[in-house]
């Protein structure tokens, strides 16, 4: 081994057999590889994993577009205009130009940028503190294999842009660490406005208040990375995340300034958006104590963002708290002796002990207190408001993701092999459903073959993981192996969505057509579905006798076409396969799980009026 390469890297490659960091990475490239062209493909579907509310922004962007103006924002909801910061919209106006593209893939196509950016700058950041590409590559390969990212790293509504921006000064001090040593100042005043902009930028995306978080961070690496060792240098280091934090939030008030109706911001989006988030109806302590968003259930936010690798996540949180107990009791059991034998050996042999244990590390000691401390602060600092989600994590997932990577051969092979079991029951699941679909005549051939490849991948994968030296990979295989198949499971969907569009031609455009109601603004999906045509909302549960009539055609739900089509008083102009997402209780039960013909599809007619 070179010898200006760390010792840690020494110690590690001694330790735990043959680290996955220390075998050839080519495995890894290809890995990588796959996985950017399983969150590029179908990027413009309408059934990708998203936030509910993508919708509901999509169309404030489109009005906003259409006034011709950047401010203030438009939309016809009501309540519903002000709820993000500006600059999440403009970047759809810029994508869309300005209404000329409006395609879910211009949309979307910036956030899967922002994704992949953090993706190599975990990579990147990763190599240079550990000095090993393939340990970055493996810590990049497991980010994209997070659920999280792969719902929220791709739809317009992301959070791959606060996480890019949030992150970016961090990664600059570790980058600077790593290159210039630990006594060297890392956190410059050079670096101040150029850190208050990238903390902006964040702000602008999602909300000020995140500034908390943010800012907490950077304040806790800087000071890991470089202490003080005197009282100006605490008050050098505190005015740096000050003035970085107060410039940033600066930058932000501008939108006041500028746009025409700041009143309205003020209601909407201060109070109604973020203020709103610490009050609940059932009161404070009974939200945070009890029920599905309690301080307990947020706990293990980290593992629920991890998707199919929850169980190596739980296990690395097991393995951190038990090393920890064990290293604590094993300090303090030889401070005691020591201080009752009056001599200084066994408190050496104690530091010695933990030079010892923290040399195993491919990173440095301090670094990795800073990745574990960003983790702690967003969990800590997302237990205090009343609305409690895993999601509101997701900016913290870059650094879970390099720490499951230090861990990934040290954590024990059942870990892998539960989230394995987790894998075989979507295979499962995944597989009735492509059945079903065949069945009904919405899959084609050629649908059901690509399905097969990547279920048959998965399969593969799940076999070599009975071999305990490939379970590690293989999960990584399946894992990505299942979002493919699952990108398989819509494309027939999508297909009957383009063909609605196919069918309706050119001479349909610039009608008046009545779509239902929906939830949250899903009626702006038809903006896509349909482009060129006026849309106005129905309830679902009026009888179509009584919408038809004043509309050029109606969007009509239902198993079987509309009675009115038999009896020649409409007429069908095409239909399109969709999804239920809300069902009642007792719709769906062990008996009928593998039948989602049952319940999860749904038919959408297009009809029109006789003249």
């Amino acid at each position: 081994m070179n010898a200006k390469r760390p010792q840690s890297l020494q110690h590690t490659a001694q330790s735990s057999g043959s680290p996955v960091w220390q075998r050839n990475h080519l495995g890894y490239w290809l890995l990588l590889a796959f996985a950017v062209c399983v969150y590029a493909s179908g990027l413009g579907g309408h059934f990708i994993p998203r936030n509910g509310d993508e919708m509901v922004y999509a169309h404030i962007a489109r009005l906003t577009a259409a006034s011709g103006h950047w401010l203030p924002l438009v939309s016809e909801l009501n309540e519903m205009r002000n709820t993000k910061p500006p600059v999440l919209f403009w970047q759809a106006l810029i994508a869309g130009d300005r209404g000329a593209h409006w395609t879910l893939w211009a949309l979307r196509l910036p956030s899967l940028l922002y994704t992949l950016c953090v993706t190599a700058g975990i990579v990147y950041l990763v190599k240079q503190l550990g000095h090993s590409l393939r340990l970055g590559l493996l810590a990049g390969v497991i980010y994209l294999a997070f659920f999280c990212t792969f719902r929220y790293g791709r739809p317009y509504l992301t959070s791959a842009a606060e996480t890019f921006w949030f992150n970016l000064p961090i990664m600059v001090l570790l980058l600077r660490h790593a290159r210039m040593g630990a006594h060297y100042n890392v956190f410059s005043w050079v670096l101040v406005p150029a850190f208050a902009v990238s903390l902006a930028m964040g702000l602008l995306y999602k909300s000020f208040a995140l500034i908390a978080p943010a800012g907490a961070c950077l304040a806790w690496v800087a000071w890991c990375l470089n202490q003080p060792k005197k009282v100006s240098g605490y008050a050098a280091l505190a005015a740096k995340v000050g003035i970085s934090c107060a410039l940033a939030l600066g930058i932000f008030a501008l939108w006041f300034v500028i746009d025409p109706d700041p009143q309205a911001v003020w209601k909407e989006f201060v109070v109604g958006e973020n203020a709103g988030k610490m009050s609940h109806n059932q009161g404070y302590w009974r939200t945070a104590l009890w029920g599905g968003s309690s301080m307990w259930v947020q706990l293990l936010g980290y593992a629920q963002n991890a998707g199919l690798l929850a169980f190596t996540v739980v296990g690395a949180m097991v393995l951190g708290v038990s090393s920890a107990w064990h290293l604590a009791r094993s300090a303090g059991h030889s401070v005691r002796s020591a201080s009752h034998s009056m001599r200084k050996a066994p408190v050496n042999n104690v530091h010695n002990k933990v030079a010892a244990t923290s040399s195993t590390w491919p990173i440095a000691q301090p670094v990795l207190w800073a990745m574990l401390g960003c983790l702690a602060v967003w969990l800590i600092i997302f237990t205090v408001p009343s609305q409690r989600s895993a999601r509101y994590l997701i900016p913290a997932m870059p650094w879970l993701a390099i720490v499951l990577a230090l861990l990934w051969q040290r954590l024990h092979a059942l870990w892998f092999a539960a989230s394995l079991v987790l894998v075989a029951l979507g295979l499962v699941l995944l597989s009735a459903i492509g059945w079903a679909q065949y069945q009904l005549g919405m899959a084609s051939t050629q649908h059901l073959l690509v399905l097969g490849a990547s279920l048959a991948l998965t399969l593969a994968a799940l076999i070599a993981s009975c071999r305990a030296t490939y379970v590690r990979g293989a999960l990584l295989v399946a894992t990505f192996a299942m979002l493919a198949s699952f990108n398989a499971v819509v494309a027939p969907l999508d297909s009957s969505a383009t063909a609605l569009t196919t069918a309706h031609g050119a001479q349909w455009r610039g009608k008046n057509i009545a779509v239902p109601e929906g939830f949250n603004g899903q009626f702006e999906r038809y903006q896509f579905i349909l482009p060129g045509n006026r849309f106005s909302t129905y309830d679902s549960a009026m009888p179509l006798d009584a919408v038809l009539p004043k509309f050029d055609a109606v969007m009509w739900m239902g198993a079987q076409p509309p009675a009115c089509a038999a009896q020649k008083t409409c007429a069908i102009i095409a239909s399109r396969w969709d999804v239920r997402t809300r069902h009642t209780s007792g719709e769906i039960t062990l008996r009928n799980v593998l039948n989602p013909q049952e319940w999860l599809f749904r038919r959408e007619w297009m009809v029109s009026r006789l003249n």
